[in-house]
C-alpha cells in the first residue's frame, strides 16, 4: 500500500493510527515515542500520562486477534480495550452446550451468537470506558446496572425474533432470569 493511499484512507476515516508502511518507524502520540507495531502498541486513554504523553505498550499494534489477549473471565462476550481501542469479543467456548451444536442447530447457534454480539453493540453505544490500555472495558460507577438491563432487554427482543428451538428457548430463559433476578425496569414474563 503506498503512502498516498494510506493518507487518503486515514483522511476518510477508514484507516487511522500507527501503521507500519514500507518499513517506516512508527511513533506513538505527539511526543513521538518510537515503536514497532509488530511487537509493541501505542495507547492514549482519555487522560494522558501526567506529562501529557501517550504510552507505549507491550501489546502489538498489529495483533490480528485482540480478543485472544484479554481473558474472558468466563463471559459469553464483552467489550475489551486493546491499546486503548474498544473491541467486541464473543467467546463461544463459554456458551452453554444447549446453545451450540450438536445440541442446537448451526442456524440457532449463529442466531444466538448474533444476539450476544448485538448485546455488546448496545454497550459500545453506552458510556463505557477503558480503565487501562488493555483490559475489559468498564461501566461508569453507578451505571452498570442500568446499562446491563438495557442490553439484556435488547437481547430479549433479539431472542423473541428467533425461530423457536430448544436452544432459542434455553437462551430466552437465561435472559428472562437475568431480567427478573436483577429487577430490571420493563421486565415482563
Amino acid at each position: 500500500m503506498n503512502k498516498q493511499l494510506v493518507l487518503l484512507l486515514c483522511v476518510v476515516g477508514v484507516l487511522c493510527g500507527p501503521v507500519n508502511v514500507m518499513g517506516e518507524t512508527k511513533h506513538c502520540g505527539p511526543n513521538k515515542i518510537p515503536f514497532d507495531p509488530d511487537t509493541e502498541g501505542c495507547c492514549h486513554l482519555p487522560l494522558p500520562l501526567p506529562d501529557g504523553t501517550w504510552k507505549k505498550t507491550p501489546y502489538p499494534q498489529n495483533e490480528p486477534d485482540p480478543c485472544s489477549i484479554v481473558p474472558s473471565g468466563g463471559a459469553y462476550a464483552q467489550v475489551i480495550c486493546y491499546n486503548g481501542n474498544k473491541y467486541i469479543c464473543v467467546y463461544p467456548d463459554n456458551f452453554p452446550s444447549e446453545w451450540k451444536p450438536p445440541k442446537a442447530s448451526q442456524e440457532t447457534y449463529e442466531a444466538i451468537t448474533n444476539c450476544i454480539t448485538q448485546h455488546e453493540e448496545v454497550h459500545m453505544g453506552q458510556d463505557i470506558y477503558c480503565p487501562e490500555c488493555t483490559a475489559a472495558a468498564k461501566h461508569p460507577p453507578g451505571q452498570g446496572y442500568m446499562n446491563e438491563c438495557i442490553a439484556y432487554q435488547d437481547s430479549r427482543d433479539c431472542a423473541f425474533a428467533l425461530p423457536y428451538s430448544e436452544g432459542q428457548d434455553n437462551y430466552l430463559r437465561y435472559i428472562t432470569k437475568y431480567l427478573k433476578d436483577n429487577r430490571c425496569p420493563g421486565w415482563y414474563p
